[in-house]
Parts: C-alpha cells; sequence; structure tokens
C-alpha cells in the first residue's frame, strides 16, 4: 500500500512538473534556462554584472583602440584613397577627441582643424543643390532657409518667439575670416550651443553643406568649378586653350567626379560643334620619370576622349595625344614652385580642322 502511494506521488509530481512547463494564456510556462530563451540586452561599453572580459573590466564590449579607423568608417573608394584632401576629412575623426567628453582640447583642436583640413569638394551647381538638401534637414530649423537664424524653433510661424531661446548668429556676421578647417570642425562637433553632426552627415555631405552656408552669406569662394562659354570658343583651326578642373586620381589615369562639371559642357560644345575635330592633350609637371609621365599623360588624355565618346561625341571628332613635360606651361626647369607644378599639369583643348 505504501509503495502505490509513494507511485501515486510521484506521478502527480511528475504531471505537474511537465504542465507547468506548458505555456497558456498570458503564462509562458517553467523556464528552466532563460539566458538561453531570452537574451539580455546590453548597452554597448556599458558596465554588467553577466558578463567580465577581465578581473577589472566589466564592459559589454571592448573600446576601440586609440588612434585606429572604425570598421567601415573609411570607405573602400579609390576617389577617397587617393585624395589627399577628402582622406584627411575622413581621417580627422581619429585625431581628434569629442569636445562634448573633452571641452579643455576644443579650442586647441579647432586650431588644428583649421590649417589641417580644406574642402576637397569643388563648389558647382549641383554641390549647392545637394547641400542645401541636407542643410534642409538638418540645419534651417535653426538658422532658418536663408540663414537669417529665424529657423522654426526660433520663431514660430506667427512671429512669435518659438521654444529655443538661444539665437544663432547671422552667417554674414560669423562666417567670414573662417577657414574652411574651421568650419568644418564645427559642423562636425558643434559650436557653443550647436550640436555636432558627425554622426548624421558624412564628410562629404559635411563640406556640401559648407559650401552652400557660404553661398547664404554671400562668401564669393575661389574653391569652385569654372564655367566655360561655349558658345565664345574660337573654332577656328589652331585655336587652343586650357581646360580648366580636369582631376585625376593620384598617379592615375581615372577621372575624379568633379571632372564631370567640365566634361559635360566640353559636350555641348562638341553638340553645337558636328563639324569640329579636336586635340584633347595631357601634360605632365617635371617632377617623377620623363618615360612614365609620358605613358601617364597620354592615358589621361585618352580619359577624356573616353568620357566624351561615352556621352555621344563621335569618335571621329577628337584625337588623344599625351605630351608628358615636353611643352611646359611655365618653363622652370629644376626651380619650379608648387604653382609652377600645377599649371604645367593641364589639359588642354586644340582645335584641330573643322569640316
Amino acid at each position: 500500500m505504501k509503495k502505490q502511494f509513494m507511485f501515486l506521488v510521484l506521478v502527480v509530481v511528475t504531471a505537474s512538473f511537465f504542465s507547468s512547463c506548458k505555456s497558456k494564456g498570458d503564462f509562458p510556462g517553467r523556464i528552466f534556462m532563460p539566458d538561453m530563451n531570452y537574451s539580455n540586452a546590453y548597452e554597448a561599453y556599458a558596465s554588467t554584472k553577466y558578463q567580465y572580459q577581465s578581473a577589472n573590466d566589466s564592459i559589454s564590449a571592448i573600446e576601440p583602440i586609440a588612434g585606429t579607423i572604425p570598421r567601415r568608417y573609411l570607405p573602400n573608394s579609390e576617389e577617397v584613397v587617393n585624395n589627399d584632401a577628402k582622406l584627411m576629412a575622413y581621417l580627422f575623426k581619429n585625431y581628434f577627441k569629442n569636445p562634448i567628453e573633452h571641452p579643455e582640447l576644443d579650442n586647441e583642436q579647432r586650431k588644428l582643424a583649421a590649417v589641417m583640413l580644406q574642402n576637397p569638394i569643388m563648389g558647382s551647381d549641383k554641390v549647392l543643390a545637394e547641400g542645401k538638401v541636407k542643410y534642409d534637414i538638418y540645419c534651417a530649423v535653426c538658422h532658418g532657409k536663408k540663414g537669417q537664424a529665424d529657423g522654426t524653433v526660433i520663431t514660430l510661424p506667427d512671429g512669435s518667439d518659438g521654444p529655443f531661446t538661444s539665437i544663432p548668429p547671422l552667417f554674414e556676421n560669423r562666417i567670414v575670416g573662417m577657414s574652411d578647417g574651421e568650419l568644418f570642425y564645427s559642423i562636425s562637433y558643434g559650436k557653443n550651443m550647436m550640436g555636432g553632426y558627425y554622426s548624421q552627415l558624412s564628410p562629404e555631405d559635411r563640406w556640401k553643406v559648407l559650401h552652400y552656408i557660404k553661398s547664404l552669406a554671400g562668401i564669393k569662394e575661389t574653391n569652385t568649378l569654372t564655367k566655360i562659354e561655349v558658345d565664345s570658343i574660337d573654332v577656328s583651326a589652331g585655336s587652343q586653350f586650357d581646360v580648366p578642373n580636369i582631376y585625376y586620381n593620384v598617379g592615375s589615369a581615372q577621372l575624379r567626379p568633379e571632372s564631370e562639371y567640365i566634361l559635360d559642357q566640353l559636350v555641348s560644345f562638341f553638340d553645337k560643334n558636328p563639324n569640329v575635330v579636336v586635340e584633347i592633350g595631357s601634360h605632365a609637371d617635371s617632377r617623377g620619370d620623363f618615360d612614365k609621365n609620358m605613358v601617364l599623360s597620354n592615358d589621361r588624355a585618352n580619359s577624356v576622349v573616353t568620357y566624351l565618346t561615352d556621352h555621344g561625341v563621335q569618335a571621329n571628332q577628337l584625337m588623344a595625344k599625351g605630351y608628358g613635360v615636353t611643352e611646359p606651361a611655365v618653363d622652370c626647369g629644376e626651380n619650379c614652385t608648387g604653382a609652377d607644378h600645377q599649371k604645367n599639369r593641364r589639359t588642354t583643348f586644340k582645335i584641330l580642322n573643322v569640316n
């Protein structure tokens, strides 16, 4: 009888045990390994009592090593890697500490950025339009659509004061005289009551916004692409001019995107002049090996021709020729300055004949 009683108790306990695991209604059932069923949420780099990486460290992830580049932060792009100004704009984040956490470094870092950074993006109508889009999203709410410090958080539509009492300065009163590097730093990390936008805007978008802000301030820029007056080009045989703003990756014949602005204007010229035959010449400066410069300049001239033919220009209207260092614009020999080298690196447009 006692054995039967114990067996009955065992059956009841076993049945209760298994039935308690079964979910029913709002009851999820008994879970014997909750950490396997439900993952604990951890804040990145926050302390946690559930996992330890060392006897003295209880953060949920190891902090990045100082000076390293975060994964996916530097684009896998030749356009960036081969352009020193663009590369520096992406890397400068690794040289600076966030002034919100280290306010004592702000002034020193701001001065360093002023001389360390320059705008790698040439201004154009397209760049201004793209900069305006980002400005309207992130900046206009405070600074206003025209940079008049009348954004919707400053001044309500009925003219009354908005909820934000700190009124930003007018662009024409504040940014005149500031370098592009300092402005870029301010957009990235903020200034005074303004927050930073390094997490919302890519480096290239920040440079485009900078172009647009300067246009609102009425600042005439030198870092802009030149427009060719297509209708004023002399189409008589033998006429020649230097084509401005043709850019390549360093040591490469690959055209950089900002070159498209001027090349598209040349396409327009050929549309209006279908009977003109033109030589596209590419010239190098005197630095480097003579033969390599000749090959590179020839490849660069062909890159321009390829772009033009890909955009509708007839191949029989074009001839590519690389001059290397044989016809410098400035014959300075071994005493060339940086400005001389820049003048000698050029693309020429020469009318061969008119059919």
